[in-house]
């Protein structure tokens, strides 16, 4: 018995043949599709650093999704979409210009 740690392989052994082993893979990024309607931001789901929220107008009014520090601000006319890419972890609280009751969130990890 030995008290060394086992090592993973580098290698596999498939069918009498080494093949490398990949590290695991980061999980992709994501885009993820947030309607307004009805002078509601739908809830935005779970983020992660690469991923990438479009926000889509299906209102008849004209919104923004403007961050409460500023960081962004999408202007979007009715039927009008805007994008932003999540590039760093943390909380972004938003609102519309035009009708400032309108307010959400979005957290990436």
């Amino acid at each position: 018995m030995s008290l060394l740690p086992r090592r993973i392989p580098l290698f596999a052994v498939v069918a009498g043949a080494l093949l490398p082993v990949a590290p695991p893979m980061p999980a992709a990024a994501a885009t993820h599709v947030v309607v307004i309607d009805k002078m509601k931001y739908a809830p935005v789901p779970p983020l992660k650093v690469g991923d990438t929220v479009v926000f889509l107008n299906n209102d008849m009014f004209r919104h923004t999704v403007t961050e409460t520090k500023n960081r962004f601000n999408l202007d979007l006319m009715p039927g009008a979409k805007g994008s932003l890419k999540v590039n760093s972890a943390g909380k972004a609280d938003f609102y519309c210009k035009y009708h400032p009751g309108m307010r959400g969130s979005m957290i990436a990890k």
